[in-house]
């Protein structure tokens, strides 16, 4: 969408549609709903609206944008159509009473892809699961395509550049297929924390920390590719420690 957006002049956006015109500033509106610092969204909008005036004015703040998508996308599909996506995200948004991260380290091995680091650094901040510790050969945390898809998680999680595992908390469990590996779902992560391992996006975990690794732990996989991206493995994982965590605390409280 954003390359298309740059090639799109005014001539060509005059001769849209008006649903088409509607549904391109919609989603501008949803990408800024999810990031107001997102320069290159309003950007788009402003001048695409310079292009068509009986556009509205780019509202400032979730309720405004809000409010303007659904506007839009009502004009759209106005027999109730219209998806309900964006309130449904805002409940979910916290600012005050932020739940404290669990106490893991995150070892990324070599992990090359800056899309799933922050695909893997907004995960780890949806689930509050620790910090994150980046091999030598990571990208660094100020990489672009890292806030592309972290959308602002990498201000909110503690990030340790050219970090090394000695230095990191016993056990440590490597995230890895292997004929001696525990089935996650049935794993016990350890409640006092440790340090999670996850590997290059072609080799895996490397040979030699493998050798160092206190526990293998796999997703079990049934397809013809024993293998996931990492940045989806690491949300499968961080779920199901977040979701213990929580059912023990819940148990706790029962008692």
């Amino acid at each position: 969408m954003k390359d298309d957006l740059r090639q799109l002049g005014k001539y060509q956006f005059l001769a849209l549609h008006s649903g088409a015109k509607k549904r391109i500033l919609a989603k501008l509106i949803r990408r800024l709903y999810l990031n107001e610092a997102d320069c290159e969204a309003i950007e788009h909008y402003e001048r695409l609206r310079g292009y068509d005036e009986t556009f509205p004015l780019l509202p400032k703040g979730a309720e405004g944008l809000s409010a303007l998508y659904h506007q839009l996308m009502e004009s759209i599909k106005p027999t109730g159509g219209a998806p309900q996506i964006l309130p449904q995200i805002r409940r979910l948004d916290q600012l005050e009473k932020l739940t404290p991260f669990l106490p893991f380290s995150i070892y990324l091995d070599q992990i090359r892809s800056a899309y799933n680091l922050g695909s893997i650094i907004r995960t780890c901040e949806a689930f509050r699961l620790g910090s994150i510790h980046l091999s030598p050969f990571c990208p660094s945390k100020g990489h672009k395509e890292i806030a592309k898809t972290a959308l602002g998680a990498e201000h909110h999680v503690e990030i340790f550049e050219n970090a090394r595992l000695e230095d990191l908390p016993r056990p440590w469990i490597a995230l890895e297929t292997g004929t001696d590996a525990y089935n996650y779902a049935s794993f016990p992560f350890p409640k006092a924390g440790g340090t999670l391992i996850f590997g290059n996006e072609e080799f895996g975990v490397s040979n030699t920390i493998l050798a160092k690794a206190d526990y293998l732990v796999e997703i079990p996989l049934q397809g013809v590719k024993n293998s996931l991206n990492v940045a989806n493995a690491f949300s499968i994982i961080a779920s199901s420690i977040r979701n213990t965590y929580e059912t023990q605390t819940a148990n706790l409280k029962i008692i």
